[in-house]
């Protein structure tokens, strides 16, 4: 054979034997050692796609306990009494043993409230509506929960305010007063006092930064008054900013 037919011949074999590949195998021919490499390479899984977190939500405020909000109700009776029916001839201070809010007629509750509304600036509206709700029903009052020793602000140091309360029920003032010497007979009873007090309720906004409540003093036949009072708390300290008078003798 010439060398061109041996030439020939080795290019009719290597056709022959890719041919011959080709038949016998359904896959791709072998890849090189770096694409072999690369196959048998671990598989680093892609970090998982955090879902963006949800906004917190913030939890309901709790009530305040019942307990705190009777404690800060008489803080306001001592700083409006002290401010308003204290002096330095009394030595008592005599208060109805009952929440009233004035009158005791029917609807009397409701005309008051919306005296309230019209006669008063700027009382918050949740102020008036918790004087309402909690003045539907007459409270009984303790004489142990006035003036009682308060912290100051501050320091560990406790301070006392005001002078001795006592109570006086109704049955004991219809005793008192059946004759035209009631005023008398009360002061032999109560001596070095102011009278007799009588406080409703105090109506609290929410953050119990104002107070609202009726208050009103008998001191003699022809000498007493009835109001509306609103107060705010300044420091530690709770004081009126407004009052209305509702009954005057």
């Amino acid at each position: 054979m010439t060398g061109m037919g041996r030439s020939g011949g080795g290019i009719l074999v290597s056709m022959l034997v890719v041919l011959a590949w080709g038949c016998r195998h359904d896959t791709a021919p072998p890849r090189s050692p770096r694409a072999a490499l690369a196959d048998r390479a671990p598989v680093v899984p892609s970090p998982p796609v955090e879902a963006p977190a949800a906004a917190p939500v913030a939890a309901p405020s709790a009530p305040a306990p019942k307990s705190d909000i009777e404690s800060e109700e008489y803080f306001v009776y001592d700083d409006l009494i002290r401010s308003e029916y204290c002096g330095e001839d009394i030595d008592l201070i005599v208060v109805a043993d009952r929440t009233a809010f004035g009158h005791d007629e029917a609807g009397a509750l409701n005309d008051a409230v919306e005296q309230m509304r019209v006669m008063l600036p700027h009382p918050q509206p949740e102020t008036i509506d918790d004087f309402a709700r909690r003045n539907a029903e007459r409270r009984p009052l303790r004489a142990d929960r006035f003036f009682r020793p308060r912290p100051q602000p501050g320091s560990n140091d406790r301070i006392v305010l005001g002078p001795m309360v006592k109570m006086i029920s109704e049955r004991e003032q219809e005793e008192l007063f059946k004759g035209h010497d009631g005023w008398k007979r009360f002061y032999a009873a109560y001596p070095r006092s102011q009278g007799i007090v009588d406080v409703s309720a105090v109506g609290f906004n929410g953050d119990r930064t104002q107070a609202l409540l009726y208050v009103g003093n008998q001191s003699h036949w022809l000498a007493g008054a009835g109001f509306y009072m609103l107060l705010e708390k300044k420091g530690d300290k709770w004081e009126i900013v407004a009052k209305n008078m509702c009954w005057i003798s």
